[in-house]
């Protein structure tokens, strides 16, 4: 990444004041969990997900007030897509890269 694309992601993301509060929280907790030795990546990348209620407490402790939460479900008639090959349309078989 050349150092022009690099300053001008780095001045977009000072305007995120919420978002960079999320992930320092986060980024706490991580180091937190970490032992002592080497991290092994696996994949393209290391994924970190909140359950909902983690997200809610989250939320709430940067003074953003809940109403309700809303689960998202495809249509009983969604069709998955071959990009997508870990999330599915039916998340009953979710990960399994159909």
């Amino acid at each position: 990444m050349s150092d022009v694309v690099l300053h001008r992601h780095r001045e977009v993301w000072k305007q995120k004041p919420v978002l960079r509060q999320l992930y320092a929280e986060w980024y706490r907790d991580i180091v937190s969990w970490l032992v002592p030795g080497r991290t092994i990546e696996e994949g393209g990348g290391i994924e970190f997900h909140l359950a909902h209620g983690e997200w809610i407490d989250v939320l709430r402790r940067n003074t953003f007030e809940i109403e309700r939460l809303i689960e998202l479900q495809a249509p009983e008639d969604a069709k998955g897509h071959a990009y997508y090959a870990d999330v599915t349309a039916d998340s009953r078989t979710a990960g399994q890269g159909r």
